[in-house]
């Protein structure tokens, strides 16, 4: 009888490799713990009640959008009849939040009683998105526009019909 090959290498590692996947087999090895972000508070800014800025009081603030090359804030006001966003600098480190200052109330070209709400700033274009909820129980309802940075309105766009006002005004 010939003498006995050795196994080829391959063989020999593959084998190895078994053997230790079934001996970990045996021992139970707890998963990872996933890593989520967490959130966590570093502190609150308000602005004084009743501020006056630029003609018109501060408040109502319904939509809060950053724009990261300036380093500025923009916040849209809420107030029926004066649309209006703020620009603002909020002083932020990763542990506080300083206080806000406001730097410039922006009015802006509106349709008939707009009740602003949301605001987006759109670092391509040095424009902003924003939207009113409209009034239905005046007839108009919800839109949708972009503005120059100094207020001018550039377009509005059309909106589903089904956020026209309808003519019982129950919904819109």
């Amino acid at each position: 009888m010939p003498p006995a090959r050795p196994l080829p290498r391959r063989h020999l590692l593959l084998g190895a490799c078994a053997g230790l996947a079934l001996a970990a087999c045996g021992h139970a090895v707890a998963p990872a713990a996933p890593r989520h972000p967490g959130l966590r508070l570093i502190g609150e800014a308000t602005l004084a009640h009743r501020l006056r800025f630029g003609g018109s009081t501060v408040g109502g603030l319904s939509g809060l959008d950053y724009d990261p090359a300036q380093d500025l804030w923009v916040a849209i006001s809420d107030d029926p009849g004066d649309a209006r966003f703020y620009t603002l600098r909020v002083p932020l480190t990763p542990d506080r939040l300083g206080p806000p200052e406001v730097l410039a109330v922006v009015r802006l070209d509106a349709p008939k009683r707009p009740d602003a709400e949301s605001i987006r700033w759109r670092p391509a274009t040095g424009t902003v998105l924003w939207s009113t909820e409209g009034d239905v129980r005046h007839g108009v309802g919800p839109s949708f526009h972009e503005s120059t940075r100094d207020g001018r309105l550039l377009r509005s766009f059309a909106l589903p019909a089904h956020f026209a006002v309808d003519p019982a005004g129950q919904r819109g």
